[in-house]
């Protein structure tokens, strides 16, 4: 019988330690055959446990078109009442996106919101899950365009 959780907290913790591992694995692999199709290395997922006790897991993978323009594909997931208000139920956030150099005239030499997702979801669990699904939406999203598909939605 599993023992009731007291916070959203507790809730992170004993999913961090029932699962996350073996789909942060899926995601990792993913986000692997993503950089192989684009010829790059992938950086895998990164961990982030800040001194809050907030924890955030992301990943993404940086590439370029033929004229050196910029593409980033990141998947992030975070607890709601990291970037929010504390709510009485946790939430977590999974949050795709895809960004692009500008090519405005001028140029602002930053990078631009091409594409963006956002799910929420109520359970760490379902939260993770999540994060597969938006991973593998994110990886058929930049395999089935070409890359200049993402970088020609900046230009002026």
């Amino acid at each position: 019988m599993r023992r009731p959780l007291c916070c959203a907290t507790c809730a992170w913790d004993a999913f961090c330690i029932s699962g996350a591992i073996h789909v942060g694995t899926k995601v990792d692999k993913e986000l692997s055959r993503l950089a192989k199709h684009f010829a790059r290395d992938s950086a895998g997922l990164d961990l982030a446990w800040y001194e809050s006790g907030q924890l955030t897991i992301s990943g993404d993978l940086e590439t370029g078109d033929s004229e050196s323009h910029a593409a980033a594909f990141m998947v992030e997931l975070w607890p709601s009442w990291m970037h929010e208000e504390p709510t009485r139920t946790g939430e977590w956030v999974v949050e795709t996106s895809i960004e692009v150099d500008c090519q405005h005239v001028p140029d602002h030499d930053s990078m631009e919101n091409a594409f963006n997702r956002q799910e929420r979801q109520q359970t760490p669990e379902s939260a993770v899950d999540e994060l597969l699904d938006a991973t593998r939406q994110l990886a058929a999203l930049a395999t089935n365009n070409p890359i200049e598909y993402w970088t020609s939605k900046t230009k002026s």
